[in-house]
């Protein structure tokens, strides 16, 4: 996936990545926290796919994070993101 972002270079207008482990966990395979979600989102605005005007959304946050989704939302906006939710639609 990163060769063919590389490439292609697409202009993304909302990033949404999986965030499981909160602030809590640096995970890196199959879920990630946010930590992970930042440096996923450094690494696509380096390569051109995203810019400050990109909306930046975590998702799938669960007990594994140790945060409701209120509490979770002032955390997850010190590192640029909104939390999503059930039911939750966004315009980009």
């Amino acid at each position: 996936v990163w060769e063919y972002l590389e490439n292609k270079k697409p202009q993304l207008s909302m990033v949404s990545l999986d965030c499981t482990g909160g602030e809590l966990k640096q995970w890196r395979e199959n879920h990630m926290g946010l930590r992970t979600c930042k440096e996923v989102c450094e690494r696509l605005a380096q390569i051109g796919c995203i810019t400050n005007e990109t909306l930046l959304y975590v998702n799938h946050f669960s007990h594994n994070c140790g945060h409701t989704h209120d509490e979770l939302v002032p955390i997850a906006a010190e590192y640029g993101f909104e939390v999503a939710y059930d039911g939750c639609e966004v315009e980009a």
